[in-house]
């Protein structure tokens, strides 16, 4: 699967981040005792020429047991400098750990060709964010709300760290690698990548979403996007999924068979506009929570009741 590709490049192929982190930390730990080692060792050797240099009686020995002295105290310094590099870097892991930069991201792709350089192409969006720039075109709802969470997000594009913004001006063509690192668990994650029309891959399987209730607007109008990762998504508190996907014009196949749904009550246009959409699996999905499935595949012109994988029978209408 080709979310495998950029996934190696951030070496997210380990089972589990948590596990990453304090595996790295018992490193850093191991190493660091290895260190102590050596300059227990040191100190012990600097001890003895000393003790030497006391009772030696010739001074050319006492000469080059000085200067060997002067070696261990530079070794010493050395040791006490490494040492203060892996505190620093102790800390630094645990900061991450603390604040679930390493255990709660998002990876995307994006293309980006000669007509979009040095242009402010939108890579994030929220749902206060959709609501400045198109007042008239989403539905007003302060549970919606997630621009303060956001904001908090740690953008990375090809691994390095940019200001954040919803928007990002790339200097060159080609495909790049964004990494979206966010401190909280989000309530709300309407309208996320609303917009975000040259996006080819997501890749959501490290976010966490346990605490999700508002996945309204999603991906709507991610155009560009064939591939997306929710193998590992958790949709157990969410109740409003309407329009996620509309209009993601490129997608030909969606899985969501791990979506748990049984507290969703809107579902409306959820894949409204996914005129590609050949494949679906909903093998999950329950709608008998009087949930609103009005226009789910409205616009979905390529996709055929024989390949919806479903075993509620109502959403398979309006289809042919």
């Amino acid at each position: 699967m080709n979310v495998l590709v950029y996934q190696n490049q951030y070496e997210l192929s380990s089972p589990k981040s948590e596990e990453k982190i304090n595996s790295n930390s018992e490193k850093i730990n191991d190493i660091r005792t290895s260190i102590n080692s050596i300059s227990d060792t040191v100190k012990g050797a600097k001890l003895k020429i000393e003790d030497i240099i006391k009772i030696s009686s010739e001074e050319t020995v006492k000469d080059q047991l000085k200067n060997m002295n002067l070696v261990f105290n530079t070794l010493n310094e050395d040791i006490n400098k490494l040492n203060k590099k892996f505190d620093d870097l102790l800390n630094a892991t645990n900061i991450n750990k603390e604040l679930n930069l390493d255990t709660n991201y998002i990876i995307a792709e994006i293309n980006i060709n000669d007509e979009d350089i040095n242009k402010d192409i939108k890579i994030l969006s929220s749902y206060e964010e959709s609501i400045r720039t198109h007042p008239n075109d989403y539905l007003r709802d302060d549970n919606f709300k997630n621009e303060i969470e956001i904001k908090q997000c740690e953008i990375k594009i090809n691994d390095e760290i940019i200001p954040f913004n919803y928007y990002h001006q790339f200097k060159s063509k080609g495909t790049y690698i964004i990494k979206y690192s966010f401190k909280n668990n989000l309530k709300s994650t309407c309208l996320l990548f609303g917009r975000c029309k040259l996006l080819t891959k997501i890749d959501l399987s490290n976010l966490n979403t346990n605490n999700t209730k508002y996945m309204y607007f999603m991906f709507d109008e991610c155009s560009s996007l064939t591939n997306i990762n929710l193998s590992n998504i958790n949709t157990n508190n969410v109740t409003n999924m309407s329009c996620i996907f509309s209009d993601c014009s490129s997608l030909t196949n969606i899985n969501l068979s791990n979506f748990n749904t049984n507290n969703v009550t809107n579902m409306y246009g959820m894949f409204s506009g996914c005129s590609s959409l050949t494949n679906i699996n909903l093998s999950n999905f329950n709608t008998n929570n009087d949930t609103d499935i009005q226009n789910i595949f409205k616009g979905c012109s390529k996709l055929r009741k024989e390949n919806v994988i479903t075993k509620d029978e109502k959403i398979l209408n309006g289809l042919n």
